[in-house]
């Protein structure tokens, strides 16, 4: 069970894509902003915010550790990080963020309501959001299973209705995260093999892509978390894949 992406161990594709599938969705829109990211870890993500054209970006985590190592490692100008709880963002004037991104955030806090109150308040009132969480229910689908780390399981009605109380319902559009399947056509010097995770932030390639209709639907029951995408007009789907090989060969 991974919580958060260590940037000091061997690569993981897997693990790579299923958290940068989250930052993923703010890469079209974050461009001049400045942008909070909530709940940012190592702080990968809020370096990308930056990489890919924000004009300053703060990352905020409760932990003291995460923050250090988000410094020793995505440090660079236009990017700060910072330690401080999510639901009081004292530390920031009101009307100061032109975008905000949370990924994973509110399933572990004791008071989502104060936090949405708060990134709100924080925000320009023409500001976008990006807020995720998980599916827990897909993962742990019994009342007596949970996942330790946090506080509570979400349904996505849940979610929508916590939402409502803060932000105009006409104005949110959801998306859903889902794993993907099918086939890639990759340059064959192109298959490049990662060794620290932190490189991942430096491995992008555009990809031309068809998406068909699965076999199965795929909804809120089945998705592997939610997303409300706030004062965004033009929302778009996005994806984060990576290559393997159709035989189950040890890699050497």
């Amino acid at each position: 069970m991974i919580e958060r992406l260590p940037m000091e161990s061997k690569y993981s594709a897997i693990e790579s894509s299923i958290h940068m599938g989250r930052y993923s969705l703010a890469e079209k829109y974050c461009k001049n902003k400045v942008i909070l990211d909530i709940a940012c870890g190592e702080g990968y993500g809020t370096k990308l915010l930056k990489k890919w054209g924000a004009k300053k970006v703060v990352g905020l985590d409760i932990s003291e550790e995460s923050i250090n190592q988000a410094n020793n490692e995505f440090a660079e100008k236009g990017v700060g990080y910072i330690v401080h709880d999510a639901t009081d963002l004292s530390c920031f004037k009101d009307n100061t963020f032109d975008m905000i991104v949370s990924f994973e955030t509110i399933e572990h806090l004791q008071e989502p309501l104060k936090f949405l109150q708060e990134i709100k308040r924080v925000a320009k009132k023409k500001a976008c959001y990006i807020i995720t969480c998980p599916n827990d229910y897909a993962y742990y689908p019994t009342e007596d299973q949970f996942n330790p780390y946090h506080v509570k399981k979400y349904t996505f009605e849940e979610f929508q209705e916590l939402l409502n109380e803060v932000f105009d319902s006409s104005k949110i559009k959801y998306m859903i995260g889902t794993k993907t399947e099918g086939f890639i056509n990759i340059l064959l010097d192109q298959n490049e093999k990662l060794n620290y995770q932190k490189d991942m932030i430096n491995n992008f390639v555009d990809i031309n892509s068809i998406k068909v209709n699965p076999e199965h639907e795929i909804g809120i029951k089945n998705c592997s978390y939610f997303t409300a995408m706030i004062n965004i007009s033009n929302v778009k789907e996005q994806a984060v894949i990576f290559p393997s090989s159709i035989f189950p060969f040890d890699d050497k």
